[in-house]
């Protein structure tokens, strides 16, 4: 198998993943939190919770990247913390949700 086949491969599962917890992330941000019944808002609560922790997990942590071309095979490695938007925009309903909580009287 040639290194641009397993180049390729990582590439797509990499884009996979990331479509999973952007497609979760999305049908969770359409959500109605206003309709739901107590335990249904409560229930949203942790879902944000544990998406949060998902895509955060996905932005945190080493990256490692190949470069190929006419000259040599390059290898490089990345270690860095970044925090994603969509992370941001999780937070933000998330505090929607807590604060929709408080005036019905529960707590998180």
């Amino acid at each position: 198998m040639s290194i641009k086949a397993v180049i390729s491969a990582i590439c797509v599962l990499f884009l996979l993943g990331c479509a999973g917890t952007g497609r979760q992330t999305e049908e969770l941000l359409q959500k109605d939190y206003r309709a739901m019944s107590n335990p249904e808002l409560q229930t949203y609560y942790y879902q944000l919770n544990d998406q949060i922790a998902r895509v955060e997990r996905q932005a945190t942590g080493t990256s490692v990247g190949f470069g190929v071309g006419n000259g040599p095979v390059r290898v490089g490695v990345n270690q860095g913390i970044s925090r994603s938007v969509i992370a941001d925009d999780l937070r933000e309903r998330r505090n929607e949700v807590r604060g929709e909580l408080t005036t019905r009287g529960m707590r998180p």
